[in-house]
């Protein structure tokens, strides 16, 4: 026989009394099973650690990420302007589509063109494109529009990196 008896368990009856014990009750349930279900996980668990699964010297495929296209300074021109070309564009889609291919300084600038106010809406011919000998990071797109000529200033702040726009402009002839 036990040498002590838990007087909440089910059927037991306290010293003295003649009334049943009361049983485990719901939280003391949920507390066992809570226990056992975390040790079951905490097996189960162990298995997925590397080492312990079958085929452990097994390397799982690599997922690369895909590696940035650098677009040329032309392309970026071309984009660019077709998406400067838009007067019946409404506003807001407007700068939002132009702004990732704008410097910071010029995408404040740009937030106050109205694109209704873009005189041209058809690029006729372009880019020709013409860069200094002193800096290979920066360049100009010249393109002829049903408005004029008008221009696109293009810039690398690094070597290899993303070409930026830091302005269109109408070309003025003197």
């Amino acid at each position: 026989m036990p040498r002590f008896k838990n007087p909440h368990a089910t059927g037991s009856t306290t010293p003295g009394s003649k009334r049943p014990g009361r049983g485990a009750g719901p939280w003391s349930t949920a507390v066992a099973f809570s226990c056992a279900g975390l040790a079951v996980l905490a097996i189960a668990g162990c298995a997925q650690l590397p080492g312990n699964a079958e085929g452990a010297g097994q390397v799982s495929p690599t997922v690369e990420a895909p590696v940035p296209v650098i677009e040329s300074p032309e392309e970026v021109a071309v984009k660019v302007m077709n998406l400067f070309a838009r007067p019946d564009e409404p506003e807001q889609r407007w700068h939002a589509e132009i702004r990732p291919y704008l410097e910071k300084e010029y995408a404040i600038e740009a937030e106050y063109i109205d694109p209704a106010r873009i005189p041209f809406d058809k690029i006729l011919s372009g880019p020709v494109m013409d860069g200094t000998e002193h800096n290979e990071q920066v360049v100009t797109a010249d393109f002829k529009t049903d408005a004029g000529t008008w221009y696109v200033e293009l810039h690398q702040n690094e070597l290899g990196g993303k070409w930026l726009v830091g302005g269109i402009h109408e070309l003025i002839k003197q």
